[in-house]
């Protein structure tokens, strides 16, 4: 799914009515969780780089999916 300035880049589905997505927005990426109460902005990925569909990335998204988790906990215990 895509528009002009704006492009789903991946979605995965974590339950009924829950997803988590990378989005591009203006040649920047965000991981962002739409639920059925709301779309919230995760975090921007700085270092992201999309590849072309049909390649494989050495980067795999459970990889950028752990690292925001450890980065989200951290912030939750301060």
């Amino acid at each position: 799914m895509s528009s002009r300035y704006m492009n789903v880049v991946d979605k995965l589905m974590l339950g009924q009515n829950n997803f988590i997505a990378i989005v591009e927005i203006c040649s920047k990426y965000y991981l962002i969780s739409i639920t059925d109460k709301g779309v919230n902005i995760l975090k921007e990925l700085e270092e992201f780089h999309h590849l072309p569909d049909g390649k494989e990335s050495s980067v795999k998204f459970n990889n950028i999916l752990d690292k925001y988790k450890k980065t989200f906990n951290l912030r939750k215990q301060q």
